[in-house]
């Protein structure tokens, strides 16, 4: 998570030569791939081991990530996610976007998973 912090502000710093941005740009989308894919291996592996506290945690953990590090507005009322798509070509809002996708997403499931813990605590209740 670091990196991606630390390459999106070095990518959406003025001074950063062209040829050195493209090479951050890369780096950029290779770290966020493997974070999403941590993530993923993470949810899956709590599944599957039926820690449910654990897989609200990672996805709680990622989409505070998200929220305070990429859409929170700290630079002059921008966020670092609206700045890396306009040092991007064409000016898309294509990060942007992606960024509030995944945390709108997480919220979803995190809700979810929050609700499924309650009806199962619920249950095991009863049958105790």
């Amino acid at each position: 998570m670091m990196s991606i912090y630390t390459d999106s502000i070095d990518f959406t710093n003025l001074k950063t030569k062209q040829t050195d941005a493209n090479r951050i740009n890369i780096l950029l989308q290779q770290s966020i791939s493997y974070l999403s894919s941590a993530m993923q291996l993470n949810v899956v592996a709590y599944t599957v081991l039926e820690e449910h506290e654990s897989v609200i945690a990672v996805l709680s953990n990622y989409k505070a990530f998200t929220e305070q590090t990429l859409l929170e507005p700290k630079y002059d009322g921008k966020s670092l996610a609206w700045k890396i798509d306009n040092f991007t070509k064409g000016n898309s809002n294509t990060f942007i976007n992606l960024t509030q996708s995944i945390s709108e997403n997480i919220n979803t499931l995190v809700n979810h998973s929050e609700t499924l813990l309650v009806e199962e605590d619920t249950n095991e209740r009863r049958e105790s």
